[in-house]
């Protein structure tokens, strides 16, 4: 398998190039970078498995021609909102396959409005295959399949029990990741309420009570995977994604967020105000370890206050009869913080392709054509695990009665 991974010099890039590096299913990869000597630094590390080719995929010839010669595309280049369907669009004009990390709603639908193009090309399109969107979907599917009838499903991102912390010392996530954040968190989210699909203000409030834990507080935050979920399980009546923060991290995002939306300030100063805000760091976990928050989140401890796994979804319905809700979450986290957590689910799924065990033709998200099995199998590989109550499973399924959600 030739494989082309765009924007591989990034920060989510070049982890998915040292997974595919190490990877026996894959014959050959490309870097197709503009930044030509970011992409060579990384090729210089996987000791000549690795080429590099200056592309700017704004450029339609370039673009056409790297993926000509690929069998398969992988984008890490963002914004999604400008290059994600021109990426897709090239792929399915060449008949190639494509995987993506895209992470934001509105050009996830774009993206999914090339499912008849991309099945009539005989390609597979699996968008949004990260960390969230991405580990969490297949989650969301292990919390759907617990139960005999689901009304809501959501997917979360908490702080759990402060396990990940070593996580923060090493991520450094570029400003992107920031910007991701403010964006999500401004103007209108699409998500699915009483069977509906409708935009709504981010940062609204809901409780939840996720199993094993008890109730946690949460704030929905823009994402795909409410779009996604209810196209694969249409009976849902409820999704979100819902953030379990403690409070100065919700209300600093809220406060700069809102000077964002009102035209106050500009992205670059929104993002030094929001860092500024949380007291340090450049990465995304090291703002809710910073020396301020780690403070709260001690003191939340004290007081009882419960926190949802990192990444996990929560499905609320029936069990035998009885009302009950199921939780999904992985018993690790994967190494390399925010571009770790994202490049390495990336690779997983493209071994999957490789291997045959992604069959479904078309644009489609994780759930709807990705064994979470066999996936999280693969993952299982890349990550470090916590074996808090000693040797177990990977995926950690608990199934409680539940009084909604």
């Amino acid at each position: 398998m030739k494989v082309l991974i765009l924007g591989g010099a990034g920060e989510v890039g070049r982890h998915a190039v040292a997974a595919a590096a190490k990877s026996d299913l894959i014959d050959r990869i490309v870097i197709g970078e503009r930044d030509v000597n970011g992409a060579e630094t990384v090729a210089a590390q996987h000791d000549g498995h690795v080429a590099v080719c200056r592309l700017d995929i704004a450029e339609d010839r370039p673009l056409n021609d790297a993926i000509a010669r690929s069998d398969v595309v992988v984008s890490c280049v963002g914004p999604y909102h400008r290059f994600g369907a021109r990426v897709l669009s090239a792929a399915v004009r060449a008949g190639r396959h494509y995987l993506d990390v895209c992470d934001d709603w509105e050009p996830t639908l774009d993206m999914l409005a090339l499912d008849d193009a991309a099945r009539r090309a005989g390609i597979c399109a699996v968008i949004g295959m990260g960390a969230s969107p991405g580990v969490t979907n297949l989650l969301a599917a292990a919390a759907h399949r617990a139960l005999d009838r689901v009304d809501a499903l959501h997917t979360l991102w908490g702080i759990g029990d402060l396990k990940s912390a070593a996580v923060a010392e090493e991520d450094r996530s570029s400003r992107a990741a920031l910007e991701h954040w403010l964006l999500q968190a401004g103007g209108t989210i699409r998500v699915r309420r009483d069977g509906a699909m409708v935009d709504v203000a981010p940062l609204s409030e809901r409780d939840v009570v996720f199993p094993g834990i008890g109730r946690v507080r949460c704030h929905a935050i823009g994402h795909p995977e409410p779009v996604t979920l209810p196209l694969t399980y249409p009976e849902i009546r409820d999704s979100l994604n819902l953030m379990n923060f403690p409070a100065p991290i919700t209300a600093a995002l809220s406060r700069t967020a809102a000077r964002l939306d009102r035209g106050a300030i500009d992205m670059t100063s929104a993002v030094s105000e929001l860092e500024n805000r949380l007291g340090e760091g450049a990465g995304v976990a090291a703002l809710w370890h910073g020396a301020r928050l780690g403070a709260a989140i001690a003191a939340d401890h004290v007081r009882g206050t419960a926190y949802a796994p990192d990444l996990c979804a929560l499905a609320v319905g029936e069990k035998d009869g009885r009302p009950a809700s199921a939780g999904a979450w992985l018993d690790g986290y994967l190494p390399g913080g925010t571009g770790g957590a994202t490049g390495r689910p990336l690779i997983a799924a493209l071994e999957m392709l490789a291997q045959g065990e992604i069959t479904r033709r078309g644009v489609f998200a994780p759930e709807a054509g990705v064994d979470p099995d066999r996936f999280l199998a693969r993952l299982e590989h890349y990550a470090t695990r916590f074996d808090t109550n000693g040797p177990g499973p990977f995926l950690r399924v608990k199934v409680d009665g539940a009084d909604g959600a």
